[in-house]
């Protein structure tokens, strides 16, 4: 089941005064690297002949003690210098290898493969997904997995960068990913409309590209909840290490959030999905591979399914895998239905 918020008063207590130029060689590097990596093990992940150990629905994804009491307002403390380097200006020259070579076999929603057992994403109909054809998406994001769903799915949009200081949103001690992930993702959406607002360039972009359809903002953010502790975006070797040791012989939970602003009319909505992913054997030998692919301080809880060593440990993903990369097919679907 989805967890959906309807936002009414959007002033710009959400926006932060963070807004840097943080571009870097790093940052560049990882864009491509990231790219490549992502490219190749995303395809390879879903592909091989595995069996099925894996439930799906997001009903069930919703176990144990992580239901309803998580609504509202949570997320985000280390996307402060990573964030700020990572959504910067790097659409250009990784653009177009991004988009040339993700061609293979990825289906949206539809059953992956991982290490000897199967996870089943709650299908969508052609007819469904085509519905989104109707919007023109602007993706508040450079996230090159977002994209990538996008993409795939022939969904039309443009990309643009935005920065908010996520350390000022939300309160981290109560615990509650479902509130800060949505709080922040918020944030986002009215940085991103404010932007818009200002930019008469921007503007006529959009109104360009978009060619009459109806546009809607469209902003996610992400957290993983586990032995009840929310962890973001790493800030250092240590704390991914402890994040990575932590997943071992234990399952975690991806809460991942969206928020969709209808540009003419300002309506904003707010939903969060949630993913299962249970990890074995991920030894400390394990990690420390891991920790050479400096991408995984790119993701909340430095966890990057994706990678060729995590995903060996991989044994049971229950929900959509496109909710852990960060933009839940299904629930944007739900949402725009509700606009």
């Amino acid at each position: 089941m989805f967890s959906v918020n309807h936002e009414s008063n959007h002033e710009s207590n959400y926006e932060s005064n963070h807004e840097s130029n943080h571009e870097s060689n790093y940052e560049s590097n990882h864009e491509s690297n990231h790219e490549s990596n992502y490219e190749s093990n995303y395809e390879s992940n879903h592909e091989s002949n595995h069996e099925s150990n894996y439930e799906s629905n997001h009903e069930s994804n919703h176990e144990s003690n992580h239901e309803s009491n998580y609504e509202s307002n949570h997320e985000s403390n280390h996307e402060s210098n990573h964030e700020s380097n990572h959504e910067s200006n790097h659409e250009s020259n990784h653009e177009s290898n991004h988009e040339s070579n993700h061609e293979s076999n990825y289906e949206s929603n539809n059953n992956f493969t991982y290490n000897g057992t199967k996870t089943n994403n709650c299908p969508n109909s052609f007819s469904t997904i085509n519905s989104l054809n109707d919007y023109f998406f602007v993706l508040g994001s450079t996230s090159i997995s977002r994209k990538f769903i996008l993409k795939k799915n022939e969904l039309n949009f443009i990309s643009v960068s935005i920065h908010i200081n996520e350390r000022k949103i939300g309160c981290r001690k109560k615990h509650d990913p479902f509130t800060l992930t949505s709080n922040i993702s918020v944030a986002k959406g009215l940085k991103l409309l404010s932007m818009i607002k200002k930019n008469k360039e921007l503007q006529k972009k959009i109104h360009n590209l978009s060619k009459n359809k109806k546009v809607v903002l469209l902003v996610g953010d992400e957290v993983i909840y586990c032995n009840n502790k929310i962890y973001e975006k790493p800030q250092n070797e240590n704390e991914a290490y402890l994040f990575l040791k932590s997943y071992n012989n234990n399952k975690c939970y991806s809460c991942s959030s969206l928020t969709l602003i209808e540009l003419e009319t300002e309506k904003i909505i707010t939903g969060i999905d949630q993913a299962i992913i249970n990890i074995l054997h991920m030894n400390n030998s394990v990690i420390k591979q891991i920790l050479y692919d400096p991408s995984i301080y790119y993701c909340a809880g430095a966890l990057k399914i994706e990678n060729p060593h995590m995903h060996k440990c991989i044994k049971l993903i229950n929900g959509n895998i496109d909710s852990i990369f960060g933009l839940s097919l299904n629930l944007l679907i739900h949402l725009v239905n509700l606009l």
